[in-house]
């Protein structure tokens, strides 16, 4: 079915004719005005960073100076002679039947050398329980293996 038109909307007219134009006219140019200067914006410092101050180092303390590292010799004299070590005035020393195992030596001032002859020990390090029985019995054998 087709559609009517309504009695109420009035026809429109359709025109076909080309828009009017204006005749083709000489462009009226103005005089050449002088270019406007507009205010060149000024340049933009960025603040320059504040120089970043380092604290200062605290100066390391200095070692307070000691008298001397050294004991007296009449200090050193009173620790050996009661020590087990044998000897007076300036050589003391730790002797066993295989010779001298610390030896020390006071000077007029402080202790001048201390030595260890370790022969004892370690061949001691090496000996076994049944060789320390064999030698010194049953209970000092034991005695000894326990401090090697």
């Amino acid at each position: 079915m087709k559609k009517q038109p309504s009695k109420s909307t009035k026809p429109v007219a359709v025109s076909h004719k080309k828009p009017a134009t204006k005749p083709a006219t000489k462009p009226v140019t103005k005089p050449a005005a002088k270019p406007v200067s507009k205010p060149k914006p000024k340049p933009v410092t960025k603040p320059k960073p504040k120089p970043v101050t380092k604290p200062k180092p605290q100066p390391k303390p200095q070692p307070k100076p000691v008298a001397s590292s050294y004991i007296s010799a009449s200090q050193a004299r009173s620790i050996l002679s009661a020590s087990p070590l044998s000897g007076s005035g300036s050589s003391y020393s730790l002797r066993d039947s295989w010779g001298p195992i610390v030896s020390v030596t006071v000077g007029s001032d402080h202790v001048k050398s201390v030595s260890f002859n370790g022969t004892t020990y370690y061949t001691d390090k090496n000996t076994t329980l049944q060789d320390c029985i064999d030698g010194w019995g049953r209970k000092r054998g034991e005695r000894y293996m326990n401090l090697v």
